[in-house]
């Protein structure tokens, strides 16, 4: 079998974006799913793409079911015959034991999404709610674009949120959506 690469990784990333876009849940699983991927790999060594796939499916298994576990059910069905045969459901199962196991049961991340609707709180209360949409929209899809990144894996959640929320605030304040209401004032 092929190596694994940073670019498996960002494959995988935006596989599972074009899943969970699919069944209209919250983007923010992926970055939790990447989560489980990234700490696995870290102490464990995954010989190739087909376990690599595996860790994968099963990770976002697992983030959907813990997450959102309304959809568990139907995402489940799907990633087998997502995998074109390389695994069956009794593989998907055995290596989300597995992956419970070895992530201590440690299942809810910080994510940058949840650390920023914080921060986003915190902002003036006079500002629009255009305004805040706007800056927040901007976050979201800054803080997507890190999560397909491999060089972000080892930066702390809140940096990403912070860096995201201080880019979007800039964003804002060179094309404010009102005359009246930038983020700065």
């Amino acid at each position: 079998s092929k190596q694994l690469n940073i670019s498996c990784r960002t494959s995988i990333c935006e596989w599972m974006y074009r899943v969970i876009d699919h069944f209209s849940a919250d983007r923010e699983v992926v970055h939790i799913a990447l989560s489980y991927i990234d700490r696995i790999l870290s102490t464990n060594i995954c010989a190739d793409r087909r376990t690599f796939k595996l860790i994968s499916s099963a990770s976002l298994h697992l983030a959907i079911k813990t997450h959102f576990p309304h959809l568990w059910h139907d995402v489940g069905r799907l990633l087998p015959e997502l995998s074109r045969g390389d695994f069956a459901m009794g593989d998907l199962l055995a290596m989300e034991n597995e992956l419970l196991h070895s992530l201590t049961w440690l299942l809810n991340p910080p994510t940058p999404q949840a650390i920023t609707m914080h921060m986003l709180s915190l902002l003036p209360r006079n500002l629009s709610r255009t305004t805040l949409e706007n800056v927040a929209n901007i976050c979201l899809y800054l803080i997507e674009l890190s999560v397909a990144d491999y060089f972000f894996v080892t930066t702390k959640k809140a940096i990403v949120a912070i860096a995201a929320l201080l880019n979007a605030i800039e964003n804002q304040e060179r094309q404010p959506l009102d005359g009246n209401n930038t983020v700065a004032s």
